[in-house]
């Protein structure tokens, strides 16, 4: 039975998830939250997925790994286009100097 998941357990003691691999993750879903159609069984997979993404980003922002998109421009791009931009450069005229959007220009005004 390599590989297959099979579920134990009785009324009082909840269902427990285990797989017939030794390497895979086993939980157990409490008695109150019983699966009771096909369905469910989907909905606590997705949860277990939400909680250990959740927990993975806290881990890495802890560590002061960056999130997100990397910026399109570099410090010294963001630095010039703001003085340029407090001399009177107009958001289009900036963008097509450094070849991005005039909403990234705009967003440097407002960090």
């Amino acid at each position: 039975m390599s590989g297959h998941a099979y579920a134990t357990g009785g009324v009082a003691g909840g269902i427990a998830i285990k797989s017939s691999d030794a390497s895979q993750n086993s939980f157990s879903i409490p008695a109150s939250q019983k699966v009771t159609d096909p369905g469910g069984l989907a909905d606590v997979e997705r949860d277990l997925i939400r909680t250990r993404t959740a927990e993975g980003r806290s881990r890495a922002k802890a560590r002061g790994q960056h999130m997100g998109r990397p910026p399109k421009l570099t410090p010294q791009q963001q630095k010039e286009a703001r003085r340029r931009r407090a001399e009177g450069a107009t958001l289009k005229e900036l963008a097509k100097s450094y070849n991005v959007g005039p909403t990234t220009i705009s967003r440097l005004a407002q960090s």
